[in-house]
């Protein structure tokens, strides 16, 4: 378990420290904003990982479009839009789950499980198909 900014950024690293070209993880919820502090740490996280060659696919609330302008120019990152989604983001990849839980005092849960990951991978998939632009 992690906690606040700080807790996020290691939370992070440790999930994706393993990581390498063409390894792909997915990313599910997110709030309404993220924040400053936040928004320039990410984008810098995304253009690190996109180097090493990353792939990464995003659904967003349809409410927090703006956000296509955090990734815009990265090659290896796709984001599509759903209306509903859940209230925590949650990364996924092979093996691993990254929950976080936005606000004054964020938290963050990894989880290492191949089976919790594969169902969850099994729902992102599902909501992609109905995602859009």
């Amino acid at each position: 378990m992690f906690q606040g900014l700080k807790g996020l950024k290691t939370a992070l690293y440790e999930f994706t420290d393993d990581m390498v070209v063409g390894d792909e993880y997915v990313v599910l919820g997110a709030p309404s904003h993220f924040g400053k502090n936040f928004e320039n740490f990410i984008r810098e996280f995304y253009i690190e990982k996109e180097k090493i060659g990353i792939k990464t696919r995003l659904i967003y609330n349809s409410a927090f479009k703006e956000v296509k302008n955090l990734y815009k120019g990265l090659t290896h990152t796709r984001v599509r839009f759903v209306d509903d989604l859940t209230p925590s983001t949650i990364v996924i990849r092979n093996g691993k789950i990254l929950i976080i839980a936005y606000g004054e005092d964020p938290r963050q849960v990894l989880i290492s499980s191949k089976p919790i990951a594969e169902s969850f991978y099994a729902f992102f998939e599902s909501m992609w198909k109905v995602s859009y632009r």
